[in-house]
């Protein structure tokens, strides 16, 4: 059986696949990050809010915050699932808050940012969800999001927010608590001027709206402004663009020979680049050591720099070069994440000094077990908790 790289790192092992160990929040908070422009960081991220719809009094203290020359960012983000997604999309962005909170300086402030996954074109990753109602019945929501397309792209469809209704309109508990969500799910259709805007914009105003008020800030990397200020990371990839790919592999190869299923494989002459070509779809760069190529189109060094150029949104990094971009970005402090993202960055730390950048810390997220009554009573009567039947099932129940 492959051994399970999430695992042991939380248990503080792997510690040669990672830069920083499992916790080490002192030595993270000891780096400096004064490669980051903070302001014009603070300004676009601004920009975005605002054309959002979400610049309120909770987006301006933390962009404040963030202005800070000395401040740090606790990050995560999740592809922009409907209705949010799966729950530990949610779990994620309340963990950074809160870690965001714990670490807090008045020298050094620490604000927490959630990163929308807008560049995501895989639509059976995001189209769907399912909810269980307290009569135990399973309401499945699937919308029609086209496949290929960043979903950052798909404008919101008025079929979908009459799917939505219809669910909740069939869905069983109380009447207060669904007419709550149902108007958290109406202001997040309701952008400014009372359009919705992308697929991603609901997503975020829905994130924006469950945990601004603890201090997160939302981010779309396919906003004009901050796509901007990722071009340079974006660039400089494109000068040695198999270089992140080998070094991924590299990674592969020794997580293989120490038992563990790598996560991330990079074919031979695949980038960690994709392209949105002019029929709207994203497709993987590859590179055969003279020129570019996609299944559909050819592009020299200097044709994608000139992409870059008119509209740096539409070179976009994969997920091997997503947290560099990330991390160039922002001056994260810690990076939450959940065991697949583990184990993609067990792949990832040589991918960083690419960009000059070190690997930041990355920080399990907290994971959550919802019971339902009928089991909290069954656990009360074996005198156990959630967490001992998960570990021994037979053992408890025995």
């Amino acid at each position: 059986m492959a051994r399970n790289a999430g695992a042991e790192f939380r248990k503080g092992g792997m510690q040669e696949y990672f830069r920083l160990p499992v916790g080490a929040l002192e030595q993270a908070r000891a780096e400096t990050r004064g490669d980051v422009n903070r302001a014009a960081l603070s300004e676009a991220l601004r920009a975005y809010h605002r054309d959002l719809g979400t610049l309120d009094a909770h987006a301006r203290a933390a962009l404040e915050r963030l202005e800070h020359p000395a401040s740090r960012v606790v990050v995560t983000g999740q592809q922009a699932g409907a209705l949010t997604g799966p729950a530990y999309s949610v779990h994620k962005a309340a963990d950074a808050a809160l870690l965001a909170r714990q670490e807090d300086r008045e020298d050094a402030p620490v604000v927490a940012v959630y990163w929308v996954a807008s560049q995501d074109h895989d639509a059976a990753e995001v189209a769907g969800t399912t909810l269980l109602d307290l009569g135990e019945r399973l309401h499945r929501l699937t919308l029609d999001v086209p496949q290929g397309v960043p979903v950052g792209r798909v404008p919101w469809r008025a079929e979908w927010t009459a799917q939505v209704h219809a669910l909740l309109d069939a869905f069983e508990a109380p009447a207060e608590h669904v007419a709550a969500v149902r108007a958290r799910f109406d202001r997040a259709v309701s952008g400014p001027g009372g359009a919705p805007g992308r697929y991603a914009d609901v997503f975020a105003r829905l994130i924006h709206g469950l945990l601004a008020p603890a201090g997160l800030l939302v981010l779309d990397p396919l906003h004009p402004a901050l796509a901007a200020l990722m071009a340079p990371t974006l660039a400089r990839e494109l000068e040695r663009p198999l270089a992140s790919s080998e070094a991924i592999e590299a990674a592969a190869a020794r997580l293989e020979a120490d038992g563990f299923t790598p996560q991330l494989r990079r074919p031979a002459g695949a980038t960690n680049l994709f392209i949105e070509e002019d029929d709207g779809l994203r497709r993987l760069l590859r590179f055969d050591g003279r020129a570019f190529s996609t299944d559909r189109a050819a592009y020299s060094h200097a044709d994608l720099l000139a992409v870059l150029a008119g509209d740096p949104s539409r070179i976009t990094p994969a997920a091997g070069l997503r947290p560099a971009v990330q991390d160039a970005l922002l001056p994260t402090l810690a990076f939450v994440v959940g065991p697949g993202e583990i184990a993609y960055g067990a792949q990832l730390r040589d991918v960083y000094p690419l960009h000059g950048l070190g690997q930041p810390l990355l920080w399990p997220r907290l994971s959550v077990t919802w019971t339902e009554p009928n089991v909290r009573r069954l656990l009360t009567r074996l005198n156990a908790t959630a967490a001992q039947v998960q570990a021994d099932p037979a053992g408890v129940l025995g």
